[in-house]
């Protein structure tokens, strides 16, 4: 206890021990503080619902429907697409999470699993699909080519060229 000061108070919103004067800690007094409040339980409890988890069945004393272990699990998200992501320049990503070149979220290129396939085994780091017709989209294996990274830049070369020319 500070000096001066009667009494420990708990802040009113996430029970913190707080050594002065004030009903809220610092955190939970500035605008800031909402999310903390929030968080810590503070506000939250005057309208908290005893709900069942859609997945598990294990009581939360929350407004979600789905406990946070079962709503990490990516089936068990709203925003799941299945799978498949998009990227903005038109490339589609199929979820691979044991794939040699799975990017940190287990994501690999489409039309590198649809060649892999075709071919029986993995593209090496240094082999690069081609999209013969330009669109990213088109995965279909008559549009696909695999390059080495010379031959694919030599290639983007030439057509420059010609697009300029």
């Amino acid at each position: 206890m500070k000096p001066g000061y009667l009494h420990d108070n708990h802040c009113l919103d996430c029970g913190k021990l707080i050594t002065d004067r004030a009903s809220r800690c610092k955190r939970c007094f500035s605008p800031v503080g909402e999310k903390h409040r929030l968080w810590k339980g503070g506000r939250k409890k005057h309208y908290v619902h005893n709900n069942h988890c859609l997945d598990c069945g294990v009581t939360i004393n929350d407004q979600a429907i789905r406990c946070k272990p079962c709503s990490r699990i990516r089936a068990g998200n709203p925003r799941w697409k299945g799978g498949i992501a998009r990227r903005s320049d038109g490339s589609i990503l199929q979820l691979r999470p044991g794939h040699p070149y799975a990017n940190a979220a287990g994501y690999v290129y489409l039309h590198r699993i649809i060649v892999e396939e075709s071919l029986g085994r993995h593209l090496t780091g240094e082999e690069v699909v081609h999209h013969l017709n330009g669109d990213k989209e088109d995965n279909r294996l008559e549009n696909l080519m695999v390059l080495s990274q010379a031959q694919h830049m030599r290639l983007h070369a030439i057509i420059r060229r010609e697009n300029i020319g």
